[in-house]
């Protein structure tokens, strides 16, 4: 159970730079670099039996997921789950990105 941010590294400096006509060439970089193939990818990687789920619900997005393998747990569709969620700002930004009427507070602070 997991979910990621979309991947601005990806869409910035990783498609520009492959060949796009080469189909198979671009269905692996995105599978193995999307947000969406996430979970999937990282069961298939860690050779993991059970349910696999891509969450995506903005900020709560973690929280989701956790709540989500929990009911796993709890209804017996797995034995053990991993849960949580992702997000890296590459390349970093400098200072504090705030805008009037968006999703960051004026403070930095996290609100819920």
């Amino acid at each position: 159970y997991g979910g990621a941010a979309i991947n601005t590294y990806l869409q910035r400096h990783v498609l520009p730079s492959i060949d796009q006509t080469a189909t198979s060439d671009h269905f692996k970089v995105m599978v193995g670099n999307d947000k969406d193939f996430l979970a999937t990818r990282v069961s298939y990687k860690l050779d993991l039996r059970g349910p696999s789920y891509s969450v995506q619900t903005a900020c709560s997005t973690s929280l989701v997921a956790i709540h989500l393998a929990c009911q796993g747990l709890i209804n017996g569709e797995c034995d053990m789950a991993l849960a949580g969620g992702v997000t890296v700002k590459l390349p970093q930004a400098r200072g504090y990105l705030y805008e009037e009427g968006a999703i960051l507070s004026p403070d930095g602070r996290v609100r819920t």
